[in-house]
């Protein structure tokens, strides 16, 4: 059976990637002790499998349903359950998961850090019919959020983590509307041929802790925009448009997160 690879992180991501990884197998037992102290743990690997799978079941729902970035207060609390669920029947990442598992690229599946509570989108009628559902089910199906982990030095230490926002952007008006005259179906909303539109949020990153609490610091150092596409403007494998440095990003765009959970 294969083991998912899931990580939860506080602040500011919500639910990440994941991977298939290592089976399990338990060894069988050897005497009396051993059998209940095998069936105790298979007991409690149990649990967090079923959480786990909890956790992937609804934040791919909600994904569907709300997109990335969750502003609806009853999906929001049914993730914040759900992981609540799961950081209550497993153990938080040891030094040996941190060492493994903790840099690389993960895939946001959606995120409840949009702010405090949310509010009731079934009292909005206009989000969910309409053209403005339209649009947000496109947005919903076109945008996808990595955070990459990264050591820049021989070290090894982690000492960056960009949060990169993909989209890619429609190229008639039909992939947007529905019901729209046939003139207006084919129209042409993307005269550059944009194939796919980077947002990048680079961060110095510091490791504040391990053990007993995942913790990890970010400051935003700048933001780089860059686009692909088709026409001989455009790199058809993408090229960066516009770099900005941001200022003092150590007083005035930081913040921290903790990493509850990894597989």
């Amino acid at each position: 059976m294969n083991s998912v690879k899931i990580s939860l992180t506080i602040m500011a991501f919500a639910v990440l990637s994941w991977q298939y990884g290592t089976a399990f197998q338990p060894k069988p037992p050897i005497s009396a002790n051993a059998a209940y102290r095998s069936s105790t743990s298979l007991f409690a690997f149990s649990q967090v499998t079923e959480a786990k799978q909890n956790v992937m079941d609804v934040a791919k729902r909600l994904k569907e349903k709300d997109g990335v970035l969750i502003v609806d207060s009853k999906a929001k609390a049914d993730l914040k359950a759900a992981v609540a669920q799961l950081e209550a029947s497993a153990d938080p990442p040891t030094q040996q998961d941190f060492d493994s598992k903790f840099k690389g690229d993960w895939t946001l599946l959606c995120s409840t850090a949009t702010n405090a509570d949310g509010f009731d989108t079934s009292k909005v009628p206009f989000l969910n019919q309409g053209p403005l559902k339209s649009i947000r089910d496109y947005i919903n199906r076109s945008l996808q959020v990595q955070q990459r982990i990264r050591s820049m030095t021989k070290s090894g230490t982690v000492d960056r983590i960009d949060h990169v926002l993909e989209y890619q952007p429609p190229d008639t008006l039909k992939q947007l509307l529905d019901n729209l005259p046939d003139p207006l179906k084919t129209l042409n909303i993307n005269p550059l041929h944009v194939t796919e539109g980077n947002v990048t949020l680079i961060h110095k990153a510091t490791v504040e802790s391990v053990e007993p609490v995942l913790r990890t610091s970010l400051s935003l150092e700048s933001i780089v925009l860059s686009v692909a596409g088709t026409t001989q403007f455009l790199d058809p494998n993408g090229s960066d448009l516009v770099g900005i440095n941001v200022p003092w990003g150590e007083f005035l765009n930081a913040g921290s997160f903790d990493t509850t959970y990894m597989d």
